[in-house]
């Protein structure tokens, strides 16, 4: 921003210097000041460009620097898909094909917000999860699956769906930001702070967010409906993600497009990237797994709208 090459950088840059110099030098703590780091350290100071007489750094010499001792992310996606071993979590498939990759970080995480669970290439396959050290506030990646039922049923950070396509998600709660991107003919349920989703099409998302859901570019035949799944941890995750479920159901009916589209959902446009389920269309949704009797006390669902409340009601009258 202004900054000749050749120029010192300045000392108020020091504190992310020193948190960059620290994870380099693999000391694994953050020396009082980044001058008496690198000054304790001649060949570091040298070649990173830093001048006793100064106090400064050179921006050339610190750039050549950063770029020759960075090395990959240890907690990021590729190193978890090069190096991390599968979570040995029960998988049921319905095809003899290699099962697709499941695996956190959990075991190398230094901070709780490190934490990442990758779902890659699932096909044909149910899993599931219920709490537990390796899911619980963790973020989520679920890439490139298809043909699978993914039960989730602990609170998480966030979680992002890429490409995923012919698939039911099922989430117990997100503190985030729940990102749907480029998916097609998925079912998503989830109570989430807020819902983002792109270039997906014909997708189902039974949600409950204080927040508008925000619709981006690229989206088609998207289908919103209130939340409607019931599981013994719904109310532990509800209250570790800080979501109050009195707020139930929420806002999800109003989109915020930006796409141009008006908002209201009565125009051709938006008409044809979004629309609400119909009630006749909507039915509660139940886990399809046994807990144990303690559990099974607890469970919760949260409050439907009224319209979508009398059809259950109708539904599950005498014929």
């Amino acid at each position: 921003s202004g900054i000749r090459l050749s120029a010192p950088i300045p000392q108020p840059w020091n504190p992310p210097l020193r948190s960059l110099a620290s994870a380099i030098s693999n000391t694994g703590c953050s020396p009082p000041s980044i001058s008496q780091e690198l000054g304790a350290q001649p060949r570091m100071a040298a070649s990173s460009g830093y001048s006793k007489v100064t106090r400064s750094f050179a921006c050339r010499p610190l750039a050549t620097w950063i770029i020759a001792n960075l090395g990959q992310n240890p907690l990021g996606v590729q190193a978890m898909m090069a190096s991390s071993t599968r979570i040995c979590w029960p998988l049921h498939s319905d095809a003899p094909k290699p099962r697709g990759r499941v695996c956190s970080n959990a075991d190398k995480a230094a901070a709780p917000s490190d934490k990442l669970v990758l779902l890659h290439a699932v096909s044909r396959e149910t899993v599931c999860r219920a709490g537990g050290h390796t899911c619980d506030q963790a973020s989520l990646l679920a890439w490139r699956c298809s043909d699978s039922a993914l039960y989730l049923l602990t609170p998480l950070r966030s979680a992002s769906l890429h490409k995923c396509a012919r698939s039911m998600v099922l989430l117990g709660a997100c503190s985030g930001t729940l990102l749907v991107d480029q998916c097609s003919d998925c079912v998503v349920v989830a109570a989430c702070r807020r819902l983002c989703v792109s270039r997906s099409v014909r997708c189902t998302l039974h949600v409950m967010t204080p927040n508008q859901p925000v619709i981006g570019p690229g989206c088609e035949s998207l289908l919103l409906a209130p939340h409607h799944a019931s599981f013994p941890q719904l109310g532990r995750c509800l209250r570790l993600c800080k979501l109050n479920k009195s707020l139930a159901p929420g806002v999800y009916n109003r989109p915020h497009l930006l796409t141009g589209a008006a908002v209201d959902g009565h125009s051709v446009t938006a008409a044809s990237i979004w629309r609400p389920m119909h009630p006749a269309d909507f039915f509660p949704m139940s886990v399809p797994f046994q807990f144990s009797e303690s559990e099974d006390s607890e469970i919760t669902c949260l409050e439907l709208p009224p319209e979508y409340e009398e059809a259950v009601q109708v539904s599950e009258g005498p014929m």
